[in-house]
């Protein structure tokens, strides 16, 4: 075979090879929690921050508190509140709801009734956020695309019946990630900064109408596509546990993995391959939660997570 010929074959297996399944590789064990620790808690530091709608950080933010915290740094915490929109108001551990990871005794809680700006309703859906720190050896830590980078988390899903009636996105699990725009990176070089070149891909549980059945229609959506619109994923058929899982290469593609269950993630389980924004993805750095609400009366579904977790899988 010439030589031509060969780089044609192996540039073409290259660009169709399977992505790396989330849950692989590397386990990095200071980031993430299991929720397993009984005293586990998480200190609010009420009001919660609010920089997206005031520009208001109110700082000290919330963390959690274990007996796992030393093995990250002194004084850091697994959980912590973000400054961009603040905690849900329950953060709150819990006994593992049945079907969950084999032995749990713990899982995480996750429900808000005042979201946005502290003590000024706005009758608008905004979203908390909940982050998982990602410090290691006592300094944040950002990630390579080139190192395929995977996140994974078990869900619970409630009842649908407790889902807000309205049309709207519920809970959402999704990464903080930096992106290389090639258009601006040939008109303007490499000088914008990484806050300018955030992007944050994931997935969202919604709630879509349909009229034809007029009903709603728990869905979960794929942020984001080319163009930078939600995908449609795959109809949630039942509540119960699933499994998320995220994973990012080096040719800038985000990939989704989602399964019923809380079964290890396989090949198989893989949704979609996307790039968000039509941006490359260049490195990434914190996982986090979203839980929305709107009216501020009626608290917002009950949300359960277990084992959030990062792994790298090099290769």
């Amino acid at each position: 075979m010439k030589w031509n010929n060969w780089l044609v074959l192996m540039l073409a297996f290259t660009a169709h090879a399977a992505p790396p399944v989330p849950g692989t590789g590397q386990k990095l064990s200071p980031i993430g929690d299991d929720f397993e620790d009984p005293k586990w808690t998480f200190v609010h530091n009420l009001p919660k921050s609010s920089e997206e709608q005031d520009h208001n950080v109110r700082r000290p933010t919330g963390y959690s508190h274990s007996t796992r915290s030393q093995f990250i740094s002194e004084g850091a915490s697994r959980i912590i509140e973000s400054e961009h929109r603040g905690a849900p108001d329950t953060v709150e551990r819990v006994e593992t709801p049945a079907g969950g990871i084999p032995g749990s005794k713990g899982a995480l809680k996750l429900q808000t009734l005042h979201s946005g700006v502290p003590g000024v309703p706005s009758g608008k859906q905004m979203q908390d956020d909940l982050m998982v720190n990602n410090t290691m050896n006592g300094q944040p830590q950002r990630f390579s695309a080139r190192q395929n980078p995977g996140i994974v988390v078990r869900v619970f899903v409630p009842p649908f019946d407790q889902w807000k009636p309205e049309s709207s996105s519920s809970f959402g699990f999704r990464i903080d990630a930096n992106r290389e725009n090639v258009n601006e990176r040939s008109r303007r070089g490499r000088q914008k900064e990484d806050k300018d070149r955030q992007y944050w891909p994931g997935f969202f549980m919604v709630q879509n109408y349909d009229q034809v059945n007029q009903r709603n229609v728990p869905q979960v959506l794929f942020r984001a596509g080319q163009n930078g619109f939600d995908v449609p994923g795959p109809e949630l058929k039942q509540p119960g546990w699933y499994t998320l899982g995220m994973s990012f290469t080096g040719d800038g593609m985000v990939h989704y993995f989602m399964k019923q269950g809380v079964g290890d993630l396989t090949a198989g389980d893989h949704q979609k391959s996307l790039m968000p924004y039509g941006n490359k993805n260049e490195f990434i750095t914190q996982m986090f939660f979203n839980v929305t609400n709107a009216d501020g009366k009626t608290w917002s579904a009950p949300w359960v997570i277990d084992d959030p977790s990062m792994y790298l899988n090099s290769r």
